[in-house]
C-alpha cells in the first residue's frame, strides 16, 4: 500500500460516490471480520470512515485480533478531503 500503511475504507459502498483515497482498501465495518486475513500484520493500518465516529470500532476489533499498530484518521473521509488530501473521483 502506501509507505507501508494499509488504509482500510469502512464507509458503506454507496458512500464511495463521494470519492476515496487511493490505494485504499475498501472494506465495510460490518465485513471487517471476513476479511482479516487479507490485512497484513506487518504494516500500520489505519482506519477511515465517513466522519471518524465508526473508526475506533474497527480499531478496537483489530487489536482484539492481535494487529498492534492500528490508528484512525480522526474526522474521517470528510476531514481528509476537506485538508485537500489526495482522493480518487
Amino acid at each position: 500500500m502506501r509507505d507501508n500503511v494499509y488504509i482500510i475504507d469502512i464507509r458503506p459502498e454507496h458512500d464511495y460516490s463521494y470519492g476515496y483515497i487511493p490505494e485504499s482498501r475498501a472494506i465495510p465495518l460490518g465485513f471487517l471480520s471476513l476479511f482479516r486475513e487479507e490485512i497484513p500484520k506487518n504494516e500500520k493500518i489505519v482506519i477511515i470512515d465517513v466522519v471518524g465516529n465508526q473508526a475506533p470500532t474497527a480499531c478496537k476489533y483489530l487489536v482484539s485480533e492481535g494487529y498492534t499498530d492500528v490508528s484512525w484518521v480522526v474526522g474521517g473521509f470528510r476531514a481528509w478531503a476537506k485538508q485537500g488530501y489526495e482522493v480518487v473521483k
